[in-house]
């Protein structure tokens, strides 16, 4: 249980040191889920991002690190002053204004995901998935707050959820899973709290919006379109299909729902095709320039063109939750969207390989698999480059491109199905030192491992299996080598030690060791291994974290991370400096060589984390971590997206990426403002002076952390806050070496 304190309130516009500076956030921009128009610009909601597009179709992102913090943004409103309001699933709810992104807490604190808005004045009525809440803009400043919760609306059940929202008249028209709720929009004549002051009807069937057209009101519903007539409503059209917005195009009502675009003729509707994009499916529609514009949740968005709707992409990687990472002999980065396929970034833009079936020639940015990999699950390179793609399901590919590969199964290989016919599970992946590629065939009837001796396929492979070896489960999780020695962590068996001499064919030299809860394992399932600089094998267990010592007759020891930090790991990575990093479905730890305790990272949108813990991270949900020891970034795959850490930590003491802003630093009493001075080499110590050499404050060594930098406060060793002036940052690297810099602090 995290123990976590906050304050009551909380600024609309957010500041924190940690938050972008050498973070990068991808997010698949296409899952669109919202749409909205305002000062010629449109406005896209997709997973963990709000785009901004112009006429022409230029357009700019708006994520976690530009202060977003919304994920699934399922609204986006605009108000008189040109705001454009979103909402998200998670809670995350604030404005963009001239290219400026603010949040508020105040929902995620409430325990409410958002659904829909709907702004009168100052006043924004917002649908959660518990009831309705009233949130109020205070003029002139930068500050609201929840004025009020209805979550009892009339006879309906209480803390139902509720789909869409919208201000007609002096009404709040409310839609919910069980119908239509009404209430006067004059909450302070009104007491709305109370549940009798809102009037109901069922429909036996979600209400998923409102639209008004010539006094008319038409309801959106999840059974078709029908039409508010007093206290009922009448059926108009579209019966079976989910209906999420209506726009009126030149007098025509156009429809957007799970069924596709819709228009209206007469008294019937008739379905626009939406061109080349693999399903119909649309999640909202607006006007932009003049021009009906829809929202698709897995594909992207469409302009309506000559009597269709033609499809439009973003580029972004291709899917929600991100498992694993490779980089190839041309330093791409390969990431595995789980369910959704493979994506490829080169710095310059991604391309996505997928079995959703668009039109290809449209888009430069996607290849069709012909055979399934929608599965994706680890990925390895080998050390030719090429990447070795495990899938649940599709066996293993080995791939030069995206439309380049080999697929290996039970045709073309030693591996097996599991669970059904041609149902080949590849989980897990590694690449010893002398080449060879290492395939655990997850739950096959005999097979357990699969070796393509130097990840040549024109070698016959060797297989272990689980007779006749040391192998006692092929339930595995995770593969690690050192030298001739190979490490297997196993679902629900432990750790299994094969040393195999490097004699892969001869299976008779081969020598097993297991390691259980009996040798000192925190749990028997074992998520996750990596090798430290130092030669130790890190084990994550969904108990904990341990480490065992090859050098000391492989003695298991407990690793304590943090109190507030889950026992589960998910993955693991060292990257070259030395440095651990730990994964769960609560954040990261991350220790440095230097240091013997482990910082916390949580997400830009953990309202509930300490201060100094909030980081770039687009997610607390942390299914991969992938050190590129070239560049030392680190990739972290996470629910809803990616987040890239460059970390800013020089090697031998180098200085020469000192910066210190902002600067000036301007030092305002009770606004807990901060000055950051980064590109600190680790284990340095930095002294802040004034100009005559009277030492300010001290940072002793390790406390530049991570992301090679130090935070002040602007006070003294006494706590008090500095005067006015000039102050000089001298840092001392280890080695001795030492860079001062100067900065002015303004109270």
């Amino acid at each position: 249980m995290r123990i976590r304190g906050w304050g009551y309130l909380f600024l609309l516009s957010f500041f924190h040191p940690l938050v972008g500076n050498g973070w990068r956030t991808f997010s698949d921009y296409n899952q669109i889920m919202s749409l909205c128009s305002c000062n010629d610009k449109l406005y896209l909601g997709s997973l963990s991002a709000v785009i901004e597009m112009d006429t022409l179709g230029n357009y700019r992102v708006f994520d976690n690190i530009d202060g977003l913090v919304g994920q699934e943004i399922r609204s986006l409103v605009f108000d008189s002053l040109g705001r454009v309001w979103y909402g998200g699933g998670n809670g995350g709810f604030g404005f963009i204004q001239s290219g400026r992104c603010s949040g508020f807490f105040d929902f995620m604190r409430a325990g409410f995901g958002i659904n829909a808005m709907a702004i009168f004045g100052s006043q924004i009525w917002v649908a959660t998935d518990k009831g309705v809440s009233l949130f109020i803009m205070r003029e002139g400043i930068m500050v609201g707050e929840i004025k009020e919760s209805y979550l009892k609306l009339g006879g309906f059940a209480r803390e139902s959820p509720v789909y869409g929202i919208a201000i007609i008249g002096d009404s709040v028209f409310a839609g919910t899973s069980e119908g239509i709720a009404v209430a006067p929009r004059d909450y302070i004549a009104h007491n709305l709290v109370d549940p009798e002051s809102w009037r109901t009807i069922r429909t036996g069937f979600a209400v998923n919006g409102f639209f008004e057209k010539n006094d008319t009101i038409y309801v959106l519903t999840a059974n078709g379109i029908y039409i508010y007539v007093g206290d009922s409503i009448s059926y108009r059209g579209l019966e079976g299909y989910s209906v999420k917005g209506a726009i009126d195009f030149h007098d025509t009502l156009f429809i957007a729902g799970a069924s596709g675009v819709f228009k209206k003729f007469g008294n019937s509707y008739a379905r626009v095709t939406v061109r080349v994009f693999p399903s119909q499916s649309a999640s909202d529609i607006v006007l932009f320039n003049g021009v009906p514009h829809s929202g698709h949740a897995k594909a992207g968005y469409a302009r309506y063109e000559n009597g269709v709707m033609v499809a439009k992409r973003l580029n972004s990687p291709m899917g929600q939750n991100f498992v694993s990472f490779a980089i190839d002999s041309t330093r791409r980065v390969w990431v595995a969207g789980r369910n959704w396929g493979l994506s490829v970034f080169d710095r310059t833009g991604w391309r996505c390989g997928t079995t959703l079936i668009f039109d290809f020639t449209a888009f430069e940015d996607l290849v069709y698999f012909p055979d399934t990999i929608i599965s994706a699950y680890k990925l390895k390179a080998d050390l030719q480059g090429k990447i070795w793609c495990g899938t649940y399901g599709n066996g293993a590919f080995v791939l030069r491109d995206l439309d380049n590969y080999v697929r290996l199964d039970e045709t073309n290989s030693p591996l097996e199905p599991a669970v059904m016919p041609h149902y080949v599970v590849v989980s897990a992946i590694d690449v010893d030192g002398a080449g060879n590629v290492w395939l655990a065939n997850y739950n096959a009837p005999s097979v357990g491992l699969v070796v393509y001796p130097g990840g040549d396929l024109t070698r016959e492979p060797v297989v272990f299996r689980k007779t006749g070896s040391g192998l006692t489960s092929n339930l595995i999780y995770a593969l690690a080598s050192s030298g001739t020695t190979l490490w297997i962590g196993l679902k629900d068996g432990g750790l299994i030690k094969l040393e195999h001499r490097g004699t892969l064919e001869n299976l008779q030299d081969d020598v097993w060791t297991h390691f259980t809860t009996a040798e000192g394992l925190p749990t028997n399932t074992v998520n996750a291994l990596v090798f430290g600089l130092d030669g130790k094998l890190y084990i994550g267990t969904d108990g904990g974290l341990a480490r065992l010592d090859p050098q000391a007759n492989y003695y298991i020891e407990p690793v304590q991370i943090h109190a507030n930090f889950p026992l589960s790991v998910s993955s693991l990575a060292v990257d070259r400096y030395g440095a651990l990093w730990v994964g769960s479905s609560d954040g990261v730890a991350v220790r440095l060589p230097s240091a013997n305790n482990f910082t916390l990272l949580r997400s830009t949108h953990d309202f509930s984390a300490d201060f100094y813990e909030r980081s770039g991270l687009m997610s607390n949900v942390v299914y991969s971590i992938f050190a590129d020891t070239s560049s030392n970034k680190i990739w972290f795959g996470l629910e809803g997206g990616i987040s890239c850490l460059s970390s800013d930590v020089s090697e031998n003491g180098e200085m020469t990426n000192i910066k210190v802003y902002p600067n000036p630093f301007r030092l305002v009493y009770g606004e807990g403002r901060r000055v950051t001075i980064s590109g600190v080499p680790s284990n340095a110590i930095v002294r802040i002076f004034t100009p005559s050499g009277q030492l300010v404050r001290e940072f002793p060594q390790g406390s530049s952390g991570y992301e090679a930098k130090i935070i002040w406060d602007g006070t003294n060793a006494s706590g008090e806050l500095v005067a006015s002036g000039i102050y000089i940052a001298q840092i001392i690297s280890p080695d001795g070496k030492k860079k001062s810099v100067k900065f002015g602090v303004v109270r």
